[in-house]
């Protein structure tokens, strides 16, 4: 059947070879942009974009109004290729086939998580070392307290034994 007219459709074609390699036919598709929407809004991406060699955007979620192209988005057609810090982005493209693919996150919300963590980690490391310090003061206290507790003792010790002395004199 056909498609109304001023629906978009992506047309695909395949050749078909005989056993012996020879030609045996084509097998001709079309594929409606809506579908690849569909599919990518399940992604749960901010952005996903379907675009040929050219950089023309064939679907995106979400859905575009006009024709657009995905360097407007601050895109690169190259794998792994964005102009924009506020968004991950993986491109991929086809080795047998003139499309790529591009999935962009928002990047303040994807690392929000993992910010929490570290946030959280910073002030166990900030409270870990609070308390290793604490510790050590209170080992240096003790370590020079019981020296001055065997000063102590010593001259005691000292002090008796002249005491001794003086006792087994007199």
């Amino acid at each position: 059947s056909d498609l109304p007219r001023g629906v978009w459709a992506i047309p695909i074609t395949r050749r078909i070879d005989n056993e012996d390699g020879s030609f045996a036919g084509v097998v001709a598709a079309r594929l409606r942009p809506v579908s690849f929407e569909r599919l990518f809004g399940l992604l749960g991406a901010d952005a996903v974009f379907l675009f040929r060699d050219d950089g023309l955007v064939l679907a995106a979620v979400p859905p575009l109004q006009t024709a657009a192209r995905v360097e407007d988005f601050g895109l690169k057609t190259e794998s792994g290729g964005t102009t924009r810090p506020d968004l991950i982005t993986g491109i991929s493209r086809s080795a047998d086939h003139p499309i790529g693919v591009a999935v962009s996150f928002d990047a303040s919300r994807l690392l929000a998580p993992i910010e929490t963590d570290l946030a959280r980690l910073r002030l166990i490391a900030i409270g870990s070392t609070a308390m290793i310090a604490f510790l050590t003061l209170l080992l240096i206290w003790r370590v020079r307290h019981q020296s001055r507790l065997a000063d102590a003792l010593e001259v005691a010790l000292v002090s008796a034994e002249a005491a001794n002395r003086s006792k087994s004199d007199f």
